[in-house]
């Protein structure tokens, strides 16, 4: 009777021990089939599984938000200074080769975009300065930490004039 049962159980063709008529337990192990609604029933995500993901996913990202926006604040204030440090630099080796300099920030940042060429008492070409074309929003970023003072460009760390 018990192997009846199993052979019930078994795909066509039977299993190795099907054939044993003696009374003994097989050694073959069968696993009923399972049906593909239950197997989806395992592996699938509930309705509140995904809805509590999509909650924490939310409360993540408002508190990352306004700290990637600080963070872009400070790079923008760090590049203003930066690039302000420069422009001071470069003012000073144009008053350093001879050149006159201007009374307004405005007019160095421009100068110094359209280039500057400095030259000796012979007329010869002893130095080129040139930076590359900035935004507005560059220039009124670097006004806040550049002054003018004897028609040189001055840096001011603190972003005051």
């Amino acid at each position: 009777m018990c192997v009846q049962e199993l052979k019930s159980w078994m795909p066509e063709g039977g299993g190795e021990d099907s054939s044993n008529q003696s009374g003994m337990i097989c050694s073959t192990l069968l696993v009923r089939p399972v049906s593909k609604s239950r197997i989806r029933g395992i592996f699938g995500f509930s309705l509140v599984e995904i809805l509590v993901v999509i909650a924490i996913i939310a409360i993540l990202s408002a508190i990352a938000i306004p700290a990637i926006r600080y963070t872009m604040s400070q790079a923008a204030e760090s590049k203003n200074r930066r690039n302000a440090q420069h422009l001071a630099t470069i003012s000073a080796a144009v008053i350093a080769s001879g050149h006159e300099g201007t009374n307004s920030v405005g007019a160095w940042i421009s100068m110094l975009t359209n280039g500057v060429t400095v030259t000796n008492s012979f007329g010869e070409s002893i130095a080129y300065f040139h930076t590359v074309e900035l935004k507005p929003e560059d220039i009124s970023g670097l006004s806040s930490y550049l002054s003018v003072t004897n028609s040189q460009l001055s840096y001011r760390p603190d972003g005051t004039n």
